[in-house]
């Protein structure tokens, strides 16, 4: 009797409780039917579609919903219709085409509604943001004037120029040099080149802009391990044996490396031609991945030799052995970059892109580095004999 008492004690409380459960689902039902279809949010319009998600990309009705949902107002829609102040579609200005001001710039609408972007119409360019160029130069390397015409006396600007008080390079493709040296001055970021500052790999440059060869490579700052091979003279001997240069091949290179038990070769090559035995075993390690790679293999080729980047494999040299492949490597370098006094040698030691043979050896700005950094790896695990 009392288990019955209890049961329709339950039974009262979930009957008490239960439209307090069924109002509140009925609410959220509500205002979830509400949701569909138009509403504001912070002073901005939107519109649910019937499945929930916003409306994007797309009319309702006169109305167009842009990329982040918002409706337009007081703006041309990207297939080329204006709508008013109050997003409605303006009939009289429909399917607008050509030309048009908005905030005192001009923009050009292709026949399919399209904003143009990156691209000439007529004597006029139009930039990455569809704006038109005024006073400029284009990428394209022409210059426009302060109605953003072509002036054809200035036409394909290359090499140095000055604009408001400050230098710039336009490289032979018309792009802007940015971040590199040209020649003994360097260009910024922006473009700009640089004065009487340091540049970010540690050169100095006076207030006309030129590198000060006194000032190269901050000295003030102490060279770590990697930089003392980096800017070590190739022109001196190591002290590792070719018994040592063996045994860091089969360490790095293992068993399939084509450089196997050529330490002699190296150090051969070194008593020959002069150049540093440790300096051509990581240079080979670099450009040949340990021997192993396509064109040391097919080629002989262990250091990269007339392997240019737009073909690398086809350009490459080929040498009729593991040793005409070290020899005569030695022997090019030491020619080309070691000894020479002109063009492309710019000091006997690996360098960066301002000095070095890694101004013209690589395009890689870090390829000096990267040697650098083995050779000093090589004589970590040797007992530094070297350092």
């Amino acid at each position: 009797m009392k288990r019955n008492k209890t049961k329709k004690i339950l039974m009262m409380l979930a009957v008490m409780t239960s439209p307090l459960i069924v109002n509140q689902v009925v609410e959220e039902k509500i205002a979830s039917a509400q949701s569909l279809g138009w509403y504001q949010e912070n002073g901005k319009w939107y519109y649910l579609e019937a499945d929930g998600n916003l409306a994007k990309n797309k009319w309702i009705g006169d109305y167009y919903l842009g990329a982040n949902g918002a409706m337009l107002t007081s703006s041309w829609t990207p297939d080329g219709y204006y709508v008013d102040e109050n997003g409605k579609w303006v009939p009289n200005k429909a399917k607008q085409t050509g030309w048009y001001q908005e905030n005192g710039k001009w923009y050009y609408l292709e026949a399919d509604g399209n904003l143009a972007k990156n691209k000439w119409i007529g004597d006029y360019y139009l930039g990455a943001n569809g704006a038109m160029l005024t006073s400029s130069w284009t990428p394209d390397g022409y210059y426009v004037d302060y109605s953003g015409k072509w002036l054809a006396n200035k036409t394909k600007q290359t090499g140095w120029h000055q604009e408001n008080g400050k230098w710039y390079y336009l490289e032979a493709d018309g792009s802007l040099a940015k971040n590199k040296w040209i020649g003994d001055y360097y260009l910024g970021v922006n473009g700009a080149m640089l004065t009487s500052s340091w540049t970010p790999d540690g050169y100095y440059v006076d207030e006309n802009g030129k590198w000060m060869p006194n000032q190269t490579k901050n000295n003030n700052v102490a060279k770590s391990g990697v930089e003392v091979f980096q800017y070590k003279n190739l022109k001196t001997k190591t002290n590792y044996s070719a018994e040592d240069l063996n045994r860091m091949i089969a360490i790095m290179g293992g068993s399939s490396s084509k450089l196997l038990n050529k330490g002699a070769t190296f150090k051969a090559a070194e008593e020959r031609y002069g150049v540093n035995a440790l300096y051509l075993l990581s240079h080979a390690a670099l450009e040949s991945a340990w021997g192993k790679s396509r064109i040391a293999v097919d080629k002989n080729n262990f250091f990269g030799i007339k392997a240019y980047d737009t073909n690398p494999y086809q350009s490459a040299t080929t040498f009729d052995n593991v040793d005409a492949g070290i020899l005569g490597a030695a022997q090019w370098i030491n020619n080309r970059y070691l000894i020479n006094t002109g063009f492309p040698a710019r000091g006997a030691f690996l360098g960066d892109k301002k000095s070095g043979m890694n101004v013209y050896y690589a395009t890689d700005p870090l390829w000096g580095y990267k040697i650098a950094k083995i050779m000093y790896n090589l004589d970590k695990k040797m007992g530094m004999k070297d350092s």
